[in-house]
Formats: C-alpha cells, sequence, structure tokens
C-alpha cells in the first residue's frame, strides 16, 4: 500500500472512532449557577462621594443595563450551547430555576430566560415581543437561603475563624498602607479609615464601569510609589479580593458555607445515575451571588483565588456513557473565551457521578441540622432516648407540687 493510501486509512479510521466516542458520550443532565450582572453599589460607597443613589437609574443594589445585557448574552450560549438538548419551548419538567430572595439575582434570572427562552411561534402571545414570562423559584425573604445565600446563615464557628483571620490581615495592612489609609480618611468622610472599609469603597469600580467618570477624585487614580507605582484603586481591589477569599479559603470554611449546595448538586447527580432524577429532568439553574460561587468552588477545591466577574457561571454537566454516568465541571467567566474545564481532584478524566460523589464525602453537608452540628451549634433534638427522662422528672415535679408531702 502506498503512504498516501496508509495516511487516509489511518485518517477515516481516526475519525470512525471519533464518531463512535461521540456517539457513546449522551448528554443527561446540567447544572449550573451563576452570578448576577452588574449592579449599582450596595451603598453610597462613601460619604463624600459625588455620585448618591440618584446616578443609578433602579437605585441601590439594583442591575445595570450593563448586567441585564451580562444575563441576556448567557441565556443565549446556553441556548446555542444545549439546544438540542433543551426544547427550545419553555417545558416545566425540562427545566427549574431557582435564585436567591435577591432583587439582583431575581432579575438576572428573568434577563437570563430573555436570552435563553425568546418566545416563539404559539409562544409568543404578542407580536414581536420575544419576551415571555418562565417561572423562578425563590426562598422567602424571611428565611435564611443555606444554599444561595450560605453566609447569610448564622454559623458560629465559621464566624470566629473568619473574623480571626480578617484580624491578621487587617494587622498588616493597617500598618504597610497606613499612608494611603490617612489619604482616605481625609478625603473620604470615612473617620479612622482601615482595612475593614474597603469593601464599601471597593464599589467605587461600579461607577467606573458605568461610565460615573466625570466627578471621580484624583485620589481614586493616585499613583503611590512606595506602593510599587499602584495606584488607590488598585490596591483597594486586592483588598477586597483577599477580603473576599477570607471567607472561604480553607477547607472548614469552604465546608461551612458550599458543603450543602455541594451536597445538592451531588444528589442530583446521582439521582440522574439511578433513573429517578424527575423534575426536572433536563436542567437546574440558579440565580446567586459571587459568595455563593466562591463558595460550591472552594467545597468542590477547584477555585483558583480571584474574584468571580459578574455573570460567570459554574456549571456541571452528567452524560450517559454505555453503563456509567460521567461528570464534567465547566467554569465560564470570560465570554471571549470558551469555558475552562475544571479537573475534579482526585478524579480522572473518566470521572464518574459515583467517583465524584466519594472524593466529596467529607466536604457534604447533607442537612441543615448537620450544618448547626458543623457550625458548633448543633440542635438538641427530643427524641426517645432523652424525653423519657424528661417526662419522669417533670412527673415527679408535678406530683410534689400537688402533694407537697409526698417526699
Amino acid at each position: 500500500m502506498k503512504p498516501r493510501s496508509l495516511q487516509y486509512l489511518l485518517l477515516a479510521t481516526c475519525f470512525i472512532c471519533l464518531l463512535s466516542l461521540a456517539a457513546a458520550k449522551e448528554l443527561a443532565f446540567v447544572q449550573a449557577i451563576w452570578r448576577h450582572g452588574d449592579r449599582a453599589p450596595l451603598s453610597h460607597p462613601y460619604p463624600n462621594d459625588p455620585y448618591d443613589e440618584s446616578a443609578w437609574q433602579r437605585g441601590w443594589q439594583q442591575l445595570t443595563n450593563i448586567g441585564i445585557a451580562q444575563l441576556n448574552e448567557l441565556g443565549r450560549y446556553f441556548r446555542s450551547k444545549y439546544g438540542s438538548f433543551i426544547s427550545p419551548h419553555y417545558v416545566a419538567s425540562q427545566v427549574y430555576i431557582q435564585s436567591s430572595d435577591s432583587d439582583r439575582a431575581l432579575t438576572s434570572a428573568q434577563a437570563f430566560i430573555s436570552g435563553f427562552y425568546p418566545a416563539q411561534d404559539s409562544f409568543q402571545w404578542q407580536n414581536g415581543n420575544p419576551w415571555q414570562p418562565v417561572p423562578i423559584h425563590a426562598t422567602t425573604p424571611i428565611k435564611k437561603d443555606l444554599l444561595l445565600k450560605p453566609t447569610s446563615v448564622d454559623c458560629k464557628d465559621y464566624d470566629s475563624i473568619v473574623d480571626a483571620d480578617d484580624a491578621k490581615y487587617a494587622a498588616v495592612y493597617n500598618i504597610q498602607y497606613a499612608d494611603m489609609f490617612k489619604v482616605l480618611e481625609e478625603n473620604t468622610g470615612i473617620a479612622s479609615f482601615s482595612y475593614v472599609n474597603v469593601n464599601k469603597i471597593y464599589d467605587i469600580t461600579r461607577e467606573l464601569t458605568n461610565n460615573l467618570t466625570d466627578k471621580q477624585p484624583p485620589w481614586v487614580f493616585h499613583i503611590w510609589p512606595q506602593y510599587n507605582n499602584r495606584s488607590t484603586l488598585d490596591i483597594i481591589s486586592e483588598m477586597r479580593r483577599i477580603r473576599m477569599m477570607t471567607k472561604f479559603d480553607s477547607p472548614d470554611k469552604a465546608k461551612m458555607t458550599g458543603g450543602y449546595l455541594l451536597n445538592t448538586w451531588i444528589k442530583n447527580a446521582l439521582k440522574v445515575a439511578n433513573g429517578t432524577m424527575k423534575n426536572p429532568n433536563r436542567m437546574m439553574l440558579y440565580s446567586a451571588h459571587d459568595g455563593s460561587v466562591l463558595a460550591l468552588m472552594y467545597a468542590m477545591n477547584v477555585a483558583n483565588g480571584l474574584m468571580v466577574p459578574y455573570a460567570s457561571a459554574v456549571i456541571m454537566e452528567v452524560y450517559k456513557d454505555k453503563n456509567d454516568f460521567l461528570v464534567e465541571l465547566l467554569y465560564r467567566n470570560d465570554t471571549s473565551k470558551p469555558p475552562y474545564r475544571l479537573q475534579i481532584p482526585g478524579c480522572s478524566d473518566r470521572c464518574t457521578v459515583q467517583k465524584m460523589a466519594e472524593q466529596y464525602s467529607n466536604m457534604v453537608v447533607t442537612s441543615l441540622s448537620k450544618h448547626q452540628e458543623v457550625c458548633g451549634t448543633p440542635i438538641i433534638e427530643c427524641n426517645k432516648s432523652t424525653s423519657t427522662p424528661f417526662s419522669l422528672a417533670l412527673s415527679i415535679i408535678l406530683v410534689v407540687a400537688i402533694q407537697p408531702n409526698f417526699l
């Protein structure tokens, strides 16, 4: 056989092998969590900030037009990626969307839907209007949300660890950046400016992103020779990153914040593998916050130590491959690039659902009561072993109360 003919034969063989591999691997389920889109500051970044709430068309904490566009783009990306897996029209049994009970997360879910489910054909209830209502589920405002807002839930041990770690950084940075903090104290209106104040002032970045630049004071862009020629905003941004990572950057902190959501994802994947995942049977989507995404990534030991950009998403795909169910984990944090594939620790490229569950068995938090145990505040239940002595003691007290001379 001629060399060129042999090359063609080898190429054809490889092509057939690739086709057979692709055919053998079939998408069975998708679950994803994203950070909401670009927002207005949570409140006035600092007392002397020239931009008050009137500068934001929807008010503090709300999505901006940039944020709405970001989530619409994410929805369109999901439609392009999973269009052959999900019906072009909303089907309740296929997709379930859950959001934290936060305006910016709820409206992000709506913006996502506008890109993922544009109304077509008979679903277009008004001529020329591509929007259609799709149900979005959330907790009640008064209920703490361990699943999607884990740091809002009381956790004694977690608070102690984070406060101690935060204090260590504060002790270093309050001395190292004393010159800069003095200037910030003189200009921002924040008395005794220190490391703990960087979170609020960091929201200046929201102003710059949304073209609120005309009134920005010079100190925002001031270059500090003693700090490696970095600007005030660069230094504040790095401190903000450190403070954010401090909430999740140890196995204990990750378990207390991300263990419950991780357990939910693993349970969903196991249900897919054993054929009991019914509603939804194709896709589970969560609209949440940077802390929600970071908690999950640290719990899975796949975090990169960086801030989660707006509209970033962690995606878990479950595939059926012959007799196995395999898991692939993706992170989309840049619209100009394909999602990054995340390697589940201890798992090969062919990571089965069961293997994943085993890898994270010590990290999951299976219930709210287990979370309280992990937090150092276990819930005491009145079971049979504790109720019997209690009942006996109560009976004696009642007898003594009724008949004082009994003893």
